[in-house]
């Protein structure tokens, strides 16, 4: 684990712009063939496609806000910003959030927009910021 002191700036914010920038090719690179969850399936995600996970390349926002439901080293004082995606592509027969998860309830956000709630979230003192599946 960790030295026990939070750390005050943010990961992305201490990395050099070329690396962030490497790092965001290098994610479109595998969504083009993605691999980015369980199924592994390949489909070219930025044509457009449509994958084994039925999820295409529009993100859904469900909801976002500071969460306390995690433990406290997540949540620290002021919440964990957490930002719930709509459409998960695991489809779990026994999800909790079947509306949410899996009829893409929520609003399509562009990266901009995501980061935009990610950098109101880190306003309201939200010292972590995590994707999530609601809990309605």
């Amino acid at each position: 684990m960790g030295s026990g002191s939070p750390a005050t700036t943010p990961n992305a914010r201490s990395l050099p712009p070329e690396t962030l920038e490497a790092r965001v090719d290098d994610l479109w690179e595998r969504y083009a063939d993605c691999d980015l969850c369980a199924y592994d399936c390949g489909v070219d995600r930025t044509a457009g496609r449509v994958g084994t996970c039925q999820v295409d390349d529009t993100a859904y926002v469900s909801t976002y806000f500071p969460h306390f439901g995690e433990e406290d080293c997540l949540r620290g004082h002021n919440g964990s910003g957490t930002i719930f995606l709509a459409n998960c592509n695991m489809k779990c027969v026994f999800c909790q959030n079947f509306e949410t998860s899996h009829e893409a309830r929520g609003e399509p956000a562009t990266p901009a927009e995501i980061a935009e709630i990610a950098l109101e979230l880190e306003a309201k003192g939200c010292h972590t910021i995590r994707g999530g599946s609601p809990r309605l």
